[in-house]
């Protein structure tokens, strides 16, 4: 793990994150019977202690890629959420929430980009990413939300996995776009109504129906 993770430039990231959301995978499998056998125990437990040492030494990494890597984990499997989204750079000082007067939006942190590496590939493969381009471009919210909306129902075409065959709905495709837009739109210093991310989940909220939203 330290001989990839520590290569220069991150170059071993992506390689390892595959790893990573090929080892989540097993999840969907073990989990559908709904009780866990003395293997299927054994296997998360491995698992566990597999990112609580990327939380303790690469907490970068899980920064980095918790977007695809939460996407990966089961709804049922918390304890695991939960640890991926504790992570934080560990040259970032968190404050205390209990503090009196605390604002988040004045303080430094709050104000920086985070670096996301696992959306444009998502969206590169659902086919959007042109499409977002031209979104920065034209500002054609509805055109793109239009095409949006016929690229998150296209599940029986995307990759045979447990949680798109109990859905009619690609999530990840939806999730994918609305951080990486969002994200962009935080460079725009637009107000929230005006924002593409706003304006397209308006949309989506008023086409879609109940499972959907």
């Amino acid at each position: 793990m330290p001989k990839v993770l520590q290569l220069g430039k991150n170059k071993g990231w992506p390689l390892y994150h595959k790893l990573v959301l090929a080892l989540l995978s097993f999840f969907g499998p073990i989990l559908q019977s709904g009780h866990l056998q003395r293997s299927g125990r054994t296997f998360y437990r491995g698992t566990l202690r597999t990112l609580l040492v990327l939380l303790h030494d690469f907490p970068e990494f899980l920064c980095a890629y918790y977007w695809s890597i939460c996407d990966a984990i089961p709804s049922t499997c918390v304890q695991l959420r939960n640890l991926i989204l504790s992570a934080f750079p560990r040259n970032m000082y968190l404050p205390d929430p209990y503090s009196l007067n605390l604002k988040m939006g004045e303080l430094f942190e709050s104000q920086q980009i985070p670096d996301i590496q696992s959306t444009q590939p998502m969206l590169t493969t659902a086919g959007l990413m042109g499409a977002i381009n031209e979104l920065a471009l034209n500002d054609d919210v509805n055109a793109f939300s239009e095409l949006l909306l016929a690229g998150i129902q296209n599940v029986n075409n995307a990759e045979n996995d447990t949680k798109k065959l109990h859905s009619r709905f690609n999530t990840s495709v939806i999730n994918a776009a609305i951080l990486y837009i969002g994200a962009s739109d935080v460079t725009e210093n637009r107000a929230v109504a005006q924002s593409h991310a706003h304006q397209i989940c308006t949309f989506l909220l008023s086409k879609l129906d109940a499972e959907g939203k």
